[in-house]
């Protein structure tokens, strides 16, 4: 794992274990609010980090779908987390039109 937070960082996680690990640790070390980018190739785990994410917050991992359709979801734990998908999204004027701005202005991972 890189540790150089200026520049993000990389882990490489070999199971389901490890992820649910790695999201039981972030909910306990990151500040709030916060915003988390999680880049991957399709199948990579990403949703299921956030459903592991969802879980140490208290909430259902079966809450949590892929937001390939619905570019936008919130998940009702303390505090909220907002999931967003921009894979599909042409320019950064798309991104702002999902309301991220507003987002980022509540307390949620």
């Amino acid at each position: 794992m890189q540790s150089d937070l200026t520049q993000g960082w990389t882990c490489v996680l070999k199971s389901l274990s490890d992820t649910a690990r790695l999201a039981k640790l972030l909910v306990k070390q990151l500040p709030i609010p916060v915003t988390v980018g999680i880049k991957g190739t399709l199948g990579a785990g990403k949703t299921q980090l956030v459903r592991y994410f969802v879980e140490a917050l208290g909430g259902s991992a079966s809450w949590v779908t892929s937001p390939t359709y619905v570019m936008v979801q919130t998940y009702l734990t303390t505090p909220e987390v907002h999931h967003l998908d921009a894979y599909r999204l042409k320019d950064i004027q798309e991104f702002h039109d999902l309301g991220v701005d507003e987002l980022m202005q509540q307390p949620a991972y």
